[in-house]
């Protein structure tokens, strides 16, 4: 069942209430009773990329955060359009991780800091 209009609308004003620094602090404080960093994970906060300029964001290390909303169309087309190709092409798998905390794999980490294997090592 597809959301009203309505439903969209509350949706994006839900969205559009996300206080970062909130989320930032939970994080942190997540990392602090977790002691990630004592089972040697590095964890650095995200970065929130600007794709307004006229060449490429720097990649940084940790999470490159990029807000959608902030992101023209025909951007996100192109990258919609690449995605979908390389992954026809067998170049880049899609790997999805539900929330919370790893009970299977690695016993108590949050499942996104898991190293699913890739290059970089980045999840």
């Amino acid at each position: 069942e597809s959301p009203t209009k309505e439903e969209k609308a509350e949706l994006d004003e839900q969205f559009d209430d996300i206080n970062v620094e909130e989320i930032e602090e939970a994080f942190a404080g997540a990392l602090t009773r977790n002691d990630l960093v004592g089972m040697g994970i590095e964890i650095n906060g995200p970065t929130v990329m600007n794709w307004g300029l006229k060449r490429q964001p720097e990649l940084v290390p940790g999470a490159n955060l990029t807000k959608i909303l902030d992101v023209n169309e025909k951007k996100i087309a192109h990258w919609r359009s690449t995605g979908f190709d390389l992954y026809c092409k067998g170049r880049v798998a899609i790997v999805i991780l539900s929330g919370g905390m790893d009970t299977r794999l690695v016993d108590g980490i949050p499942k996104g800091t898991l190293d699913i294997g890739l290059l970089s090592h980045k999840s």
